[in-house]
């Protein structure tokens, strides 16, 4: 689906494109496992926590709009999940 944007994806995958979701994941499963690896040190936890952000995503799919880039959006909910992640892991002492 070279040429598609993320928002047309995004709209085939709300239709029920599981195809067009998995290109998504595909384009920016890369980038958020890195992103998220600076934040935690941990490439397993950045994997796990890359994972529940594209969960996330699909099941906000019904209510995402295209009013700023798709990347702002995957990278925000990987941002949010991640804190979380570091925020109950130092009250858990680890």
């Amino acid at each position: 689906m070279t040429g598609v944007s993320d928002w047309e994806l995004v709209a085939r995958a709300q239709s029920g494109d599981l195809q067009a979701f998995a290109e998504l994941v595909s384009r920016y499963q890369t980038p958020v496992i890195h992103f998220c690896r600076r934040m935690v040190g941990s490439l397993q936890d950045a994997e796990d926590l890359a994972q529940d952000s594209f969960v996330r995503v699909y099941r906000y799919l019904p209510r995402l709009r295209p009013e700023a880039k798709f990347s702002t959006v995957v990278f925000g909910m990987a941002r949010n999940l991640t804190l979380n992640y570091l925020r109950d892991s130092a009250a858990a002492g680890e």
